[in-house]
This record gives structure tokens, sequence and C-alpha cells, in this order.
């Protein structure tokens, strides 16, 4: 089963594809420091960001097992992908720090992992 990981903007709405979303808005955002507003999630500067915030790590390492735990029952009910959202309020920063990380971290758990960025295509 193919894993599709969507870092998406709430600001324009949520993907419809998706089979699940889950929101990281609780997450410190790095749009308002110094410095930072005008990067993404995959920029070095927002990465160091996002990687000294305990919290993303938190949520990055529960996604993990969540997903690790779930994606065993879609693939034997014959799906052949599943489409994970993650979401922020501008999809350039917070969402798109998740999904790579989450994405890096289940590429041998998965049939294949995608992953990308709605507002940042």
């Amino acid at each position: 089963m193919k894993l599709i990981l969507l870092s998406f903007g709430y600001k324009a709405g949520i993907p419809e594809d998706a089979d699940m979303v889950f929101d990281v808005r609780c997450l410190p955002n790095p749009y308002w420091e110094e410095g930072l507003s005008a990067l993404t999630g995959k920029d070095p500067a927002v990465v160091a960001f996002m990687e000294s915030q305990a919290t993303a790590t938190t949520m990055v390492q529960s996604l993990c097992s969540f997903l690790r735990l779930w994606m065993p029952a879609f693939e034997d009910n014959a799906r052949r992908s599943l489409t994970v959202a993650v979401g922020c309020t501008g999809g350039r920063h917070r969402s798109v720090f998740v999904a790579e990380r989450v994405g890096a971290s289940l590429i041998s758990h998965a049939g294949g992992v995608v992953v990308r960025h709605r507002e940042i295509a």
C-alpha cells in the first residue's frame, strides 16, 4: 500500500481526497519568527526551529506510531493507497515539516511513500 502524505493550509480548505486529516496548528509557528516567514518547512532554518520544539518532535513521533499501528488494517482491507493530510494555517511551515518527517520515518513501513505539499507546489 502506498502512503501519500499531503501538507495543506486550512486557509485554502481541507483536501477532499484525504483519508485522514491531522491538524498541527497547535505547534509553534515559524511564520512569526524573524527571518522564517518567507521560508518553508523544507528550509534548514525552519527545520532547525521545528526540531528545537519538543511539541513538534512529539507530534511527529505520535503520528508515526499511529500510522504504523493502523496502516496494516487499511492494507488488509485491500486499500492500494492511504492519503494522510497534515494541515496548518498557511500550509507552508509546520505541516510541511511534519509531513516530511513522517514520510521519512515511514519509508520502510509502506509500499512506497509520496510526500506532496499543496501550498508550495
